[in-house]
């Protein structure tokens, strides 16, 4: 008997510190640890004839991994990173700053994620197929040593098709909006 997801809600909560260090005057080297803590809820039902009721499964868990990078400085207003983080799918990523004044910076960017899973291992819970983010930013530089900023994106998650021994389909809306705020401190 099938059943149906009626409501999903995904909570996540990360801290990346990061360091970084300038071997010369066109290589920066950093990582860090990623701590990452997510809360999932989920509200399924099978339907009529057979199924009438529904079931809550709500579940949390703690995850721990790290991050490597490297940015290339071929000119004064030119850099270029690869950083290492995701051992499954391949991300590629471009975006523009912007300072206007001393103080505050604007930034821009874009990237496409390959899929992680492919249409036969898809589920209606996780629709997650090749992503596009498109994303926007601005840091303020209170002080030499802190700045704070906050970022919004829009990820498309693609038509996210299904197609295994139990459903078949796709989304015509397979979205998500984030918002993240940060803090940096540098020593």
């Amino acid at each position: 008997m099938p059943i149906y997801t009626t409501e999903a809600e995904l909570m996540v909560f990360g801290i990346n510190p990061g360091a970084g260090y300038r071997v010369n005057n066109w290589l920066s080297l950093g990582g860090g640890p990623q701590v990452m803590y997510a809360n999932f809820e989920i509200k399924a039902k099978a339907p009529p004839p057979n199924g009438i009721g529904e079931v809550k499964i709500d579940g949390d868990d703690l995850a721990f991994g790290f991050g490597l990078g490297a940015l290339f400085e071929l000119s004064e207003r030119t850099r270029f990173g690869v950083v290492y983080q995701w051992k499954d799918t391949w991300e590629f990523a471009a975006g523009v700053h912007f300072r206007p004044v001393e103080k505050w910076l604007l930034q821009l960017g874009v990237s496409y994620d390959t899929s992680p899973v492919d249409s036969d291992d898809r589920t209606p819970d996780m629709p997650i197929d090749r992503q596009i983010r498109y994303a926007t930013g601005v840091q303020y530089k209170w002080c030499d040593r802190l700045s704070i900023g906050a970022q919004f994106v829009y990820a498309d998650y693609g038509k996210a098709k299904i197609d295994n021994a139990l459903l078949q389909g796709d989304y015509k809306r397979n979205d998500i909006f984030f918002f993240a705020m940060n803090a940096n401190w540098k020593f």
